[in-house]
């Protein structure tokens, strides 16, 4: 085997040029090909869409067309001009392929469906009220001025010959509030009695108008997209095109719009990564090549390792056109796993070279030694991790399907051009130096040769650290909560937080049901309600009228009594005569309920006794106000009064007479926009499920999924969508992780041919893993859908290192710890650095899924560097001092 090493360098050597022409040439391919890649940022690329969830939620989006919709809050005092203004100009609106790009818009119901239909919506209690006082209300309205409506009320009190008198507060506050509108002579308002104030056009969420609002200033609008996936692109064309018009007419007035909803999140989430990880990555590279010219004191070995990392990157992508056509949001980090694990296998390969120039070789022997001494390591490393990765994509997990495919074929590439191409240029670029090299040893390996004298204390201290992480591995829970991963203090964040607390929230689950079956939806919509972990369900069984029959029986009874009545103009003035001669009536009929009630005094008698007693005693006193002042200073006000409280049940009748003339209830009656947002094509009726509780919380999620799935495995929708997504993305990687370190032990078994060696090989990718996980617990840092792709890198990183430094002492028989550290240990350090550099630049990010995946980088590639470099030679300097 090794012969075939020393024919590899002796061919990098002799053909250098020709290996450098020939693998330009060919990287045209790939990159003549880059054009054709396309990137699917909709997160159902990340499962494969044969679950019932899936299968269900494309039959809604067939039916229903988006189901996620663009929340735009208008906050101006003419927030309902900027819509009217705007509303025919957004749905309008047309994609460059001259397709229609808003579906529908939501912000107003129809005024007329509450006239036609308004009084079945209401409580059948409000209904029974209006059916029992209707002829009373239509009474008072008809009077014309005080005399009159005190002589119906004297009527009332007649007629109830047993003292049950209604609205009996009413009729002494009335009493009260014109006594002292005359003493202080001041207008003093008697509102009407609770029951009169119904409203039978509005909803809640809703005006007098029909528009819906969070306040009285805040105008909801819901704009739906045709868009039916999560495609970043098109939600931004769609999202652009709807705030150039909202934004533009908003210009007019002083006003303050925000949005929020999948459509807004998702293009933040886009547009802050891409805006992070272009500044970053200028300054992670910065930062990477700077490392690499301080450690060997050489620009142009850094250079060329990056050129030839580009090459095999360029190669993996055109795999990518050639096997998928796309990338999807997971696959994308393909490029920095090789830029993470390929740039390593360079490092070793210049630290190699370094080492025989300094030992005053030539180039051609310096080349030969890099890479027969480098080589097997490196291949063996490369095959370990593509392995690992390759295992991975058969986890089960779309998502990471493509990143295990192209992971594998990346790497083994990074491995085949370094040691390829990188050989042949460094023999075509060299230049003999006037000063001999030097190999310095770095104050960090003095620091690690003074630790490794304690080899006892490292090894025992370090395993109780790692009995630490794995209890910290059973306590770490998995962040389900995706607006945590956007950037810090995000209004559309902030936005849809506010809309949840009133009911409007973007993230609920739903369930199809046929339109026709609607008591089976009843008893579906019952069952839902029930559970613990559902605030509340919206379906066409709300839009029902309850009760409907019964409603329509006094309605019917009451409708000639209002459509026939026509209002007296209230009068402009009364005489002093008729008002106190109204009132004495009422103080007559007043003392005979009086004496009726006291010959029967006892039990509920009582209140009524002191409620005849106040009338008694108001009366009296509003009498002798009205007989002991000038009448004619007085007038005015008690006119004022008596057009006040008679106008009052005027509006009331009327506004009963604007609904009294209901006709029967038809779905197919109600207003447009909510029909379509309840029933679409085929018959379908859609139920909408609201959770309770934060479902940014695993367990809640998990909660509300699994009882509505109790109900129905067919629930779907985006919460339910989402949560299974990122339970199989999480499923998938735990899965992935076990079957990669599987794979990993079995092709160690193969190299080495021993258990012994696969064990201690595998010590850093396994301890320095657990390590990680327990300072992310410590530090306060969850797994989230963001880092969890920083997990193949680790492992592959682990895996490399703990490789390099097992075949350095048990392959090439290096047995002196001291110089494995100096030159391995070195090569390791400069490429977890590198990497630490690289991805710890993210943690700066605004998006927090981008920070929260630096940080997660650094302390992986921190512990996999020092299980590596520190633990694994603690535990061999052990074996060796027992063998010895």
């Amino acid at each position: 085997m090794q012969g075939f090493y020393n024919r590899l360098a002796l061919f990098t050597t002799k053909r250098s040029y020709t290996i450098i022409i020939v693998a330009l040439f060919l990287s045209i391919v790939p990159l003549s090909l880059l054009p054709k890649l396309e990137l699917k940022t909709d997160y159902a690329e990340l499962v494969f869409q044969e679950a019932p969830v899936y299968q269900e939620y494309e039959k809604y989006t067939d039916n229903f067309g988006a189901l996620k919709a663009l929340y735009v809050i208008i906050d101006s005092p003419d927030a309902r001009k900027i819509v009217e203004a705007t509303h025919q100009k957004i749905l309008s609106l047309r994609d460059a392929d001259d397709k229609p790009l808003v579906r529908r818009m939501l912000f107003k119901t129809d005024k007329q469906f509450f006239y036609d239909y308004g009084l079945l919506f209401a409580k059948k209690s409000d209904v029974g009220e209006i059916g029992s006082d209707g002829p009373q209300l239509i009474a008072l309205a008809n009077t014309t001025d005080l005399s009159q409506f005190f002589g119906e009320v004297t009527n009332f009190f007649r007629k109830n010959s047993e003292g049950n008198i209604p609205q009996q507060n009413y009729i002494k506050q009335v009493l009260n509030d014109l006594h002292l509108s005359i003493t202080e002579n001041k207008l003093h308002k008697t509102p009407l009695p609770e029951n009169r104030k119904s409203d039978y056009d509005t909803m809640p969420g809703m005006d007098q108008d029909g528009y819906f609002i969070l306040s009285q200033n805040r105008l909801l609008v819901r704009i739906y997209p045709t868009i039916t996936d999560d495609d970043y692109r098109k939600y931004l064309v769609f999202f652009n095109a709807v705030k150039e018009i909202l934004e533009s007419e908003a210009k007019k007035y002083t006003a303050e719009i925000s949005y929020t909803g999948a459509p807004k999140l998702v293009v933040d989430e886009m547009q802050d990564i891409f805006k992070d990880a272009g500044l970053i990555t200028f300054f992670s590279l910065f930062g990477v090549t700077f490392l690499f010219i301080i450690s060997f004191q050489k620009f142009i070995w850094p250079l060329l390792s990056i050129m030839v990392l580009a090459i095999a990157v360029v190669w993996t992508f055109g795999f990518a056109v050639v096997l998928f056509g796309y990338l999807n949001v997971v696959s994308i980090v393909f490029a920095a796993v090789l830029v993470g694990l390929g740039i390593d296998y360079g490092i070793h390969l210049v630290q190699s070279y370094h080492e025989a120039l300094c030992e005053e070789k030539d180039n051609d022997a310096a080349i030969h030694s890099s890479i027969s001494h480098n080589g097997r390591a490196i291949v063996t490393s490369a095959i370990t991790t593509a392995g690992a990765f390759f295992i991975s994509s058969f986890s089960g997990f779309k998502g990471t399907y493509q990143l295990g495919v192209l992971g594998a074929i990346g790497i083994l590439l990074c491995a085949l051009f370094m040691l390829l191409i990188l050989p042949a240029l460094f023999s075509s670029t060299y230049k003999k130096s006037k000063s001999a090299y030097k190999m310095r040893k770095s104050m960090w390996i003095r620091v690690v040769h003074r630790i490794l004298q304690y080899p006892k204390i490292v090894v025992t201290v370090t395993m109780i650290c790692v009995g630490l992480g794995c209890v910290a591995i059973f306590n770490t829970h998995f962040d389900y909560d995706l607006l945590k991963l956007q950037k810090k203090n995000s209004v559309a964040v902030s936005v849809e937080k506010e809309i949840t607390k009133y009911g409007f929230s973007s993230r609920f689950a739903v369930l199809l049901h046929d339109k026709n079956e609607l008591d089976s939806l009843k008893t579906i919509v019952d069952d839902l309600e029930k559970l613990s972990a559902v605030e509340k369900v919206v379906s066409i069984a709300d839009l029902i009228p309850k009760d409907e029959q019964e409603k329509m029986a006094t309605i019917d009874k009451l409708r000639p009594l209002f459509l026939e009545w026509k209002p007296n103009k209230v009068s402009g003035k009364i005489s002093q005569e008729s008002l106190i001669d109204s009132l004495e009536s009422l103080l007559d009929q007043c003392e005979i309920h009086l004496e009726s009630a006291l010959s029967g005094i006892g039990g509920n008698n009582q209140q009524l006794l002191d409620f005849l007693d106040d009338i008694v005693n108001a009366t009296e006193e509003l009498i002798e106000k009205i007989q002991a002042q000038d009448y004619a200073k007085n007038e005015k006000i008690i006119v004022s009064y008596q057009q006040h409280l008679l106008q009052q049940f005027r509006a009331s009748a009327q506004k009963i007479q604007q609904y009294i003339d209901v006709k029967p209830f038809s779905i197919n009656k109600l207003p447009k926009p909510i029909y379509e947002h309840f029933i679409g094509k085929n018959n379908l009726s859609a139920i909408y499920i609201y959770p309770k509780n934060n479902i940014g919380e695993e367990k809640y999620l998990r909660e509300f999924v699994e009882q509505v799935h109790q109900v129905s495995h067919k629930v779907t929708g985006p919460l339910v969508g989402f949560y299974d997504t990122l339970t199989t993305m999480k499923e998938g990687y735990q899965r992935a992780g076990v079957m990669a370190i599987i794979a990993i032990f079995i092709l160690l078994l193969f190299e080495f041919k021993s258990l012994y060696v696969a064990i201690l090989t595998i010590i850093p990718l396994v301890c320095g893993g657990v390590l990680m996980i327990g300072l992310m617990y410590v530090l306060g840092i969850r797994i989230n859908p963001a880092n969890l792709v920083a997990l193949p890198l680790i492992f592959g990183i682990g895996a490399d290192h703990g490789i390099h430094i097992a075949h350095r002492y048990f392959r090439e028989k290096q047995h002196e710890i001291d110089k494995i550290i100096a030159s391995t240990g070195h090569a390791i350090l400069i490429t977890s650095l590198t990497t630490a550099i690289g991805f710890g630049s993210l943690s700066f990010a605004d998006y927090q899924g981008l920070s929260s995946l630096g940080m997660m980088m650094v302390i992986g590639v921190m512990c996999c560097l020092y299980t590596s470099v520190v633990l694994l030679p603690a535990i061999l300097r052990i074996l060796q001092g027992k063998r010895e």
